[in-house]
């Protein structure tokens, strides 16, 4: 008989410094916005122009989670006990096909609410 994958309904990873530390079945908040500059040339003051500007990232909120590994929880008491460490974050949801995945990376600190 096959083994069971547990994780198999789990689409969303979470990876933290390039290693899967959780698996979850909903994510939400992917999203990014950039925000444009407007201004106008020297001459011509009918045309205003637009630059883009500062990108801002949503906050990004994982539910129904699954792991087997301790790293995700130690690094998040660390945090809460005051010795923050930065890590490299990311989220990777599988393409339909299975065989590719979407992923966005994103340098942030554990947060609690």
């Amino acid at each position: 008989m096959p083994a069971v994958d547990p994780y198999r309904a789990y689409n969303f990873k979470l990876e933290i410094q390039g290693v899967v530390e959780g698996h979850f079945t909903e994510c939400d908040g992917l999203s990014v916005k950039v925000h444009s500059l407007a201004y106008r040339e020297g001459g011509a003051s009918q045309v205003t122009r637009r630059l883009p500007g500062p990108v801002e990232y949503s906050d990004v909120t994982l539910r129904y989670g699954l792991t087997a590994s301790r790293e995700l929880w130690d690094w998040f008491m660390s945090a809460v006990k005051g010795a923050v460490e930065r890590k490299n974050v990311g989220e990777r949801c599988p393409a339909d096909t299975g065989d590719r995945t979407h992923s966005r990376e994103r340098r942030r600190l554990p947060e609690s609410r």
